[in-house]
């Protein structure tokens, strides 16, 4: 076969037209679709429950703050130049109490909560002691994938006063 005598090329275009039209046969397509979506489903649903964790948990804080400032209110912390013992004595009574009521709600260990009163600041014109509960903790996602940032430190607080009697 000499080059004048060669045989004719096919066009391209039907290759082109074929390659648009798409698959002759969808099999599989749904399957492909269904694992897209569930997958991003499953993400939105995991990113919810983990979201709902941390709101829980920031409430439950505050919870354990305002219930911490109720039994610092009933139990008055000891005076500012009370000796250290009896401070910490007093403060340990508290982180215990904090504790408690944060384990009742059962998501989280109360052990991981840090509790803190503030020297209370007493206003002798009107004989009133201000007492100030601040509740900390480290909230860690359970799901690696959205805690992606680490651990996130949570802190909650509470003041009330206490109207102390008259010398």
């Amino acid at each position: 076969m000499t080059h004048s005598q060669s045989k004719p090329r096919r066009p391209l275009l039907p290759a082109l037209t074929r390659l648009f039209r798409g698959p002759e046969s969808e099999s599989g397509v749904t399957a492909v679709e269904f694992a897209l979506a569930a997958g991003m489903f499953l993400s939105l649903l995991l990113g919810v429950v983990e979201l709902g964790r941390f709101a829980f948990t920031q409430a439950m804080l505050f919870y354990a703050a305002e219930e911490g400032t109720r039994w610092a209110i009933v139990n008055p912390p000891p005076p500012a130049d009370a000796p250290t013992a009896e401070q910490d004595a007093y403060e340990l009574q508290l982180q215990d109490y904090i504790e408690s009521k944060v384990a009742l709600a059962g998501l989280i260990d109360g052990k991981g909560v840090e509790a803190t009163i503030d020297p209370a600041i007493t206003n002798n014109a009107d004989n009133t002691r201000w007492v100030d509960i601040r509740v900390q903790y480290t909230f860690n996602f359970m799901i690696p994938f959205f805690g992606g940032m680490g651990p996130i430190n949570i802190d909650a607080s509470s003041t009330g006063f206490l109207a102390e009697e008259e010398l």
